[in-house]
């Protein structure tokens, strides 16, 4: 039945070229998928053929084509739907029973990229992505603005002794000295202070990556429980059979 509407859908299956699905002695292959999007209904058919061309279209409630042309329905169908094929196939493969697709490692990342959009964790990357652009640029707003970044704390509480030592040992330029004092003290302060705020991004940044990692945890999880208790149902179906 799913390859039935990816075939329908996107005009692909897991069973491998166009050929291997006429039956022996058919000339053609016909599938029609109905699915409604927003309340609106819309008719996705794909028919190929042994010899000569096939078609694929999409038409609306009405009948009437909206796409014609193999890309332009595919590209139509997963605009409205939100899933290309590669999607649509993992998303299918737990009702198909093949549940060892889903632990291998060929799959894990398309698998992660769909439980993420499904639960809407893809913005947790996002976010930890506007997150680095924003350490980014409070640090080259740092270096633009003071000549000093949160790594030239050390440097800045340095300079500040040398002022005051050199304020203590000569009273010559003691208005110079006392100015460069206060300059770098306040260079200090203004890096402390953004330095707290950048230490609290990169907190949030943590915890986002935190939330997300536990979510796929506990997606991966419940899909192995899945399996584990699909297997003892067949188990136990098959253990029953002579009793029916």
């Amino acid at each position: 039945m799913i390859d039935g509407i990816t075939f329908s859908l996107f005009g692909k299956t897991t069973r491998g070229n166009e050929e291997d699905l006429l039956r022996d002695g058919e000339n053609q292959a016909y599938t029609k998928t109905n699915f409604a999007i927003n309340g609106q209904n819309f008719t996705a058919i794909k028919k190929i053929q042994k010899k000569g061309q096939g078609e694929h279209k999409l038409l609306d409630h009405s009948g009437e084509p909206i796409a014609i042309r193999s890309g332009e329905v595919k590209d139509e169908i997963q605009r409205l739907i939100g899933l290309d094929y590669d999607t649509l196939q993992i998303a299918s493969i737990v009702p198909q029973g093949q549940l060892t697709d889903i632990i291998d490692s060929s799959q894990t990342t398309k698998l992660r990229n769909l439980i993420d959009k499904v639960m809407g964790a893809e913005n947790f990357s996002k976010t930890a992505k506007k997150i680095d652009e924003g350490i980014t640029a409070f640090r080259r707003h740092l270096h633009e603005q003071y000549n000093y970044t949160d790594a030239d704390i050390s440097r800045l509480e340095d300079e500040i002794k040398d002022a005051k030592q050199t304020r203590i040992n000569s009273s010559k330029g003691l208005e110079e000295f006392e100015t460069k004092q206060k300059d770098a003290e306040f260079a200090r302060d203004e890096t402390l202070k953004k330095l707290d705020r950048l230490k609290e991004s990169e907190s949030k940044k943590k915890l986002l990556s935190e939330k997300e990692n536990s979510i796929w945890q506990a997606a991966r999880n419940e899909i192995a429980r899945l399996g584990k208790e699909k297997g003892e149902k067949s188990t136990l179906v098959e253990k029953c059979g002579p009793c029916f």
